[in-house]
């Protein structure tokens, strides 16, 4: 068998853009080296490492392929052992909780090359109680400014919230457990807060205006409609679907978004 040195030049790291090497082998990091000491959050870095999406690329007249990989494995507390997380997409900047509308993840996208763009938009923000209205619009309008600047005619889909009953209404930030709670909160200090439903709205309101500003190629897509009222069974927790619930939330994504008259065709 022959070894293909993983420093060469044969070798082509797809959905990766920054490589940690060491006496073991090649780590992998989802956004750019120069992102480094823009995240404090030490949880956002190690996400950042676990491959959705990365991929090795070469090409071999060989009809066998072995890779020698070293898995991190995760334990949160007493829950079970989570693998990281493995992904097919176009780049995968999906972070596990920590869609905040950073500057540097819309600067990334906007330098990386892409033939379709999708973003799902507000959970997180919710999760975490991290942002209020008056800053949300802007920052989402940002966020779009600089994707823009690099892609201003790509297709764009922004996808709302899938539906999560404990937040339809209520604020952030949300309580873990095995069933998602939120916080009450007086009145005086709830003023501006986001719930998903207001986000949906929002979010509705920056594509119109942005359409109407000319963006043909931006689109919105409720994600209600990838998982709604009807797949409640499938969200074991309040707030992510299981297995199932991830799978049909993808084969309605393919069907609208790459299917007649839809965005990606």
């Amino acid at each position: 068998m022959h070894a293909l040195d993983l420093d060469g030049d044969v070798i082509r790291y797809g959905g990766v853009q920054d490589l940690a090497r060491s006496s073991g082998g090649v780590g992998f990091r989802r956004l750019p080296a120069w992102t480094r000491p823009q995240i404090a959050d030490p949880t956002f870095q190690f996400l950042l490492t676990m491959p959705s999406g990365a991929r090795l690329e070469f090409d071999t007249d060989s009809t066998t392929v072995e890779l020698e990989v070293g898995l991190t494995l995760l334990r949160m507390g007493d829950a079970p052992i989570i693998p990281a997380a493995f992904d097919v997409a176009f780049d995968s900047l999906a972070f596990a909780g920590q869609c905040q509308l950073d500057p540097f993840v819309a600067r990334t996208i906007r330098d990386l090359p892409a033939d379709l763009i999708s973003l799902k938009v507000g959970i997180n923000l919710v999760n975490a109680d991290s942002m209020r209205e008056r800053a949300f619009v802007p920052a989402v309008h940002g966020f779009l400014d600089t994707i823009r600047d690099g892609h201003p005619a790509t297709p764009v889909v922004l996808i709302t919230p899938i539906l999560c009953p404990a937040h339809e209404q209520a604020s952030g930030p949300t309580v873990p457990g095995p069933t998602i709670s939120t916080i009450d909160r007086p009145t005086n200090l709830a003023l501006g807060a986001l719930t998903i439903g207001r986000i949906r709205e929002l979010l509705a309101e920056v594509v119109a205006t942005r359409q109407a500003g000319g963006d043909n190629q931006l689109h919105l897509l409720d994600g209600r409609e990838l998982f709604g009222e009807d797949d409640l069974a499938d969200l074991p927790d309040g707030l992510h679907p299981n297995a199932a619930g991830y799978v049909r939330m993808g084969e309605r994504f393919h069907q609208m978004a790459f299917g007649a008259d839809g965005p990606f065709t």
